[in-house]
């Protein structure tokens, strides 16, 4: 099948959201662009508790390379509650975009998801690369 392109990044944000919504624990998904903003993959690489998702960089790392990604896209939900990302989403934010920055891969976007919402770090201004 044809992969999508994501020309701007609030309609990767809504397909990340459409990726995130029906689980009942947390979830951690990564998808990998071309430079273009041609999706190569994107895939589940974590499911944790209900309360946390330990993302795990190496996983994160791992994955962005194998796809020979230039850019990358990471979400999570939060089952309960807002989509207003926590003190805790934003430090992770900066270590992932700074471990992907090492391996010249931009974090392109990071989107927090529940059921009926999402939020994209882009879009509030805290990822402006």
């Amino acid at each position: 099948p044809e992969h999508p392109v994501f020309k701007d990044y609030r309609y990767a944000a809504r397909y990340m959201h459409d990726r995130l919504t029906g689980y009942e624990t947390e979830v951690v998904v990564v998808m990998c662009l071309d430079s273009s903003g041609k999706m190569l993959s994107c895939k589940k690489i974590f499911e944790g508790t209900v309360n946390s998702a330990d993302i795990c960089l190496r996983k994160i790392m791992d994955f962005a390379i194998t796809s020979d990604a230039k850019k990358v896209i990471i979400g999570h939900n939060h089952i309960y509650g807002s989509a207003m990302p926590s003190n805790a989403d934003y430090d992770t934010t900066q270590i992932i975009a700074g471990v992907l920055k090492n391996a010249r891969i931009l974090l392109e976007d990071h989107v927090v998801s529940t059921y009926k919402e999402y939020r994209s770090f882009r879009e509030i201004g805290f990822i402006t690369e």
